[in-house]
């Protein structure tokens, strides 16, 4: 049976470290999981719209939507036993209100079961049951964040240029996406991805000698986690390298698909850890810091 269509939007909002959710039970199976709030666009709606408005159907919250940050997925998904092919436009939310923990009572679907907000790195843990909206809930949080950021008056020092160079890493993977989707020569491919590899590489070497011991010492917080993301993205090279040689354009494509979710992820991770301490130092401290001044 061929799926049903379903296009939607969703808002993903987070404020004082939290991310509003709302809790959906499913009518058929009974499984209860939390998603961010969202639902059908209607007929002549702009998604952005629709966006904002199931927020407030849903949560009671008013928010307002960046149109700037949208990002646009579709995947499979299953709801009230019916299999959907899905196209849900995200868009980042501010709050139009002051920030407080309690919610306001709504008048929802009765599968809707409340929402809440969640600390930001357990609400993208409880997402991951469902790694598709997990993983474009986590992009567009980080474009969020990033504009923040990139506002912040200490972005001219090492942070802004931290910011510069995983930029220029995402669109580079990206453009690898693209290009092995519209079958591209596996040897342009190749002259596109080398570099970008070998770029990786030193800047993954100088981010353990010099970035992570200077933010241990600031935060008291070891970056394993980074590390580790570092041994992955090395595997995802490699993988990249013997579809390369395979000439597969499936597993070509497979493996590069790979290799640019895990560098996105990482680059968010990293993000999220390192960004606070540099912005919170004047750049030449931060750069004398790091320098081991």
């Amino acid at each position: 049976m061929v799926p049903s269509t379903r296009r939607r939007a969703s808002v993903v909002c987070e404020a004082e470290g939290r991310l509003l959710l709302v809790r959906l039970r499913d009518p058929v199976s009974g499984v209860e999981a939390l998603y961010p709030p969202g639902g059908a666009i209607e007929p002549n709606e702009a998604p952005a719209e629709t966006a904002r408005r199931e927020t407030l159907e849903e949560t009671g919250v008013k928010v307002v939507v960046d149109a700037a940050t949208e990002l646009v997925d579709r995947y499979p998904f299953c709801w009230a036993g019916v299999d959907y092919d899905v196209t849900t436009h995200y868009f980042a939310a501010t709050l139009d209100e002051p920030f407080t923990t309690a919610l306001p009572q709504v008048v929802d679907a009765s599968y809707n079961l409340g929402a809440l907000w969640l600390a930001s790195s357990e609400a993208l843990e409880a997402l991951a049951v469902h790694p598709a909206i997990a993983s474009s809930v986590a992009r567009v949080l980080g474009r969020a964040r990033r504009a923040v950021w990139r506002t912040h008056p200490n972005a001219s020092g090492p942070g802004g240029t931290l910011l510069a160079i995983h930029d220029q890493f995402r669109v580079a993977a990206e453009r690898l996406v693209v290009m092995v989707a519209r079958d591209e020569e596996p040897g342009w491919i190749a002259r596109a991805f080398l570099p970008l590899a070998q770029t990786l590489h030193h800047h993954h070497h100088a981010e353990e000698a010099m970035l992570f011991p200077m933010v241990h010492r600031r935060t008291g917080v070891a970056p394993e986690r980074l590390v580790t993301d570092h041994e992955a993205l090395t595997a995802a090279i490699d993988a990249v390298g013997r579809s390369l040689a395979s000439g597969s354009r499936d597993v070509l494509r497979s493996a590069l698909a790979s290799f640019d979710a895990i560098l996105v992820a990482h680059l968010d991770r990293e993000e999220a850890l390192v960004m606070p301490v540099l912005l919170a130092l004047e750049p030449a401290e931060a750069w004398a810091l790091i320098h081991g001044a």
